[in-house]
């Protein structure tokens, strides 16, 4: 399971720098042809180890900001609601047909809703 996710990854991410750089190069030379210059002008030489190490820091960082993120908003949520939470609310008639009736009412049905 863990290699079909790998594998899954990689295609993604290879396809979004495949489509990275033909992107630039693409936009690189419809510029080029704009100003009437050279496409090799408006290139910036750039060692790809360097970019790679550079990329993947800057990922790290945005990855670890966002779930930051999410935690914050989920702890929120989280303070609010038990911050709210009446505990006379939930009495007897909170689960008229017990647990089993709650997971029955959720199920989606054959001609249930236009199904």
């Amino acid at each position: 399971m863990d290699l079909a996710a790998f594998l899954a990854t990689r295609n993604i991410l290879l396809k979004a720098v495949v489509s990275a750089v033909v992107l630039g190069h693409s936009g690189t030379s419809y510029l080029a042809v704009l100003i009437g210059r050279d496409s090799d002008v408006l290139r910036i030489h750039v060692p790809v180890p360097t970019l790679a190490v550079s990329g993947a820091c800057l990922t790290s960082t945005i990855n670890s900001g966002t779930a930051i993120i999410s935690i914050a908003i989920i702890a929120f949520v989280l303070v609010g609601g038990f911050a709210h939470f009446d505990p006379t609310n939930p009495g007897p008639s909170f689960f008229p047909s017990s647990a089993a009736g709650v997971f029955y009412a959720v199920v989606i049905r054959p001609g249930a809703a236009g199904l």
